[in-house]
This record gives structure tokens, C-alpha cells and sequence, in this order.
């Protein structure tokens, strides 16, 4: 595993392709599928998408074999010099060989060329990844619960890692 196989990309139609394919997998021990639909169509529409792009999101491949195995979307200077990971997700099936891992080590490396100070995210509490973020490194600073619309919340961890 190394960030050789992490790529920039503006498809957004190949991000949407991957979080629907790989959100149900993720999420369903945690939200219902109706939420996990109603967030996907929120978040992960083909103009959402463009239009995080168009406001600074930066989106990350990893590719092994031409395969996109999974998707990171960072951006800097969120709240003055903080990175957000807004996501980071990996095929089930790719989990536990360290592309979530060689994510992690190229949003630091962003982070650090770019001179920010912390790298900040969000992540569902009952979500397994709470604790390999905090593997690497990550505190949690608050906890929250946030009304998203539809009847649904999200009821997250916000982590932070000093760079």
C-alpha cells in the first residue's frame, strides 16, 4: 500500500458510483437505509458533488489494477488553517490493507506543505473507523447531534489531529 495508487480527480460521477456502492455496506448497522438514501441523494448528487469542487473541495482516487477502490474529499482552510477530511471511505471488501491509512498519509502531507494546523472530521459514533481514527492519532472534541432534514440526524464525533 502507498499513496503512488492515490490520484486528484474531478469525476464526480465515479465518487457518486463509489458512495452508493460502498455507504449501504458501511451504514447499515448504524442508520436506517432510508437515511442512508436520503443522504446519499443530499450529499452525493452529481451537482453536489461539482459544487464542492467549485468551493475548494479537493477528491482523491485510489486505484489498485485501473479499480477505484475508494474515495477521499479534503479541504483546506475550512475554519482558518484546518484541513477537513469530509470523507474517506473504502470498499468492505478493500478494508484492513491500508489505503485508509495511505489516505490519512497524503491528507497529512497536504496538510503539512500546505500549512495547516490540524486536520478536522466528523464521524458517526457507532462508526468502527472512530477508532482508527483514533489509532492515528485523532482526539475527539466534541460531540454532536445535528437535525439534517427528512426526519434524520447525524449523531457524530467531531476529531481533530494537531499537525
Amino acid at each position: 500500500m502507498n499513496s503512488d495508487s492515490i490520484f486528484p480527480t474531478q469525476d464526480v460521477a465515479i465518487i457518486k458510483a463509489l458512495a452508493y456502492e460502498i455507504w449501504p455496506k458501511v451504514y447499515s448497522d448504524m442508520i436506517s437505509a432510508e437515511q442512508i438514501e436520503y443522504m446519499l441523494n443530499w450529499m452525493y448528487s452529481i451537482e453536489t458533488l461539482q459544487d464542492n469542487i467549485n468551493n475548494g473541495h479537493q477528491f482523491y482516487l485510489y486505484k489498485e489494477n485501473a479499480e477505484a477502490l475508494g474515495f477521499m474529499i479534503i479541504q483546506l482552510n475550512h475554519t482558518p488553517n484546518e484541513m477537513k477530511l469530509h470523507k474517506l471511505y473504502v470498499q468492505a471488501e478493500a478494508h484492513h490493507r491500508g489505503i485508509g491509512r495511505a489516505f490519512m498519509e497524503r491528507a497529512k502531507s497536504i496538510a503539512k506543505e500546505k500549512q495547516q494546523t490540524a486536520i478536522v472530521l466528523r464521524v458517526n459514533k457507532g462508526n468502527p473507523a472512530v477508532d482508527f481514527y483514533t489509532k492515528l492519532g485523532f482526539e475527539i472534541t466534541k460531540s454532536e447531534v445535528l437535525d439534517i432534514g427528512g426526519g434524520f440526524v447525524m449523531d457524530d464525533y467531531l476529531m481533530s489531529l494537531s499537525i
